[in-house]
């Protein structure tokens, strides 16, 4: 038996067998500058979005290092006012040392570790 090919069935015109895409040609300069358009709206979407949420966060962390900040206050007050009462609490420290220690620990300088309590 002869190998024998099929005859192709030639090319129909676009419009018939793709009719979105004949569409689509005739209307392709207003669906492009439409694409355009809505593409340019969401860019500027995502860049207004990350700006919101950038600032979003700095505010949080600005909040949360404002009430660290306020707590460390609170703590330091209530450690001067109990080593002023003569209860040393937590410090093993004579009085100069200890204000020495709260105002390092008020201008964010190193503050020396407290000394081991050795008294018995």
């Amino acid at each position: 038996m002869p190998n024998v090919k099929p005859k192709k069935e030639p090319m129909k015109k676009v419009s018939r067998i793709y009719p979105l895409y004949a569409w689509y040609k005739n209307n392709e300069k207003e669906i492009k500058t439409k694409a355009n358009e809505i593409a340019l709206v969401a860019m500027f979407g995502v860049i207004i979005f990350c700006f919101l949420a950038f600032l979003g966060r700095q505010m949080y962390k600005a909040g949360y290092q404002t009430k660290e900040a306020e707590i460390q206050a609170i703590e330091l007050d209530y450690a001067r006012a109990n080593f002023i009462k003569g209860r040393e609490y937590q410090f093993n420290l004579d009085r100069a040392e200890f204000e020495a220690y709260i105002s390092n620990a008020t201008e964010n300088k190193v503050i020396p570790v407290a000394k081991e309590n050795t008294q018995n």
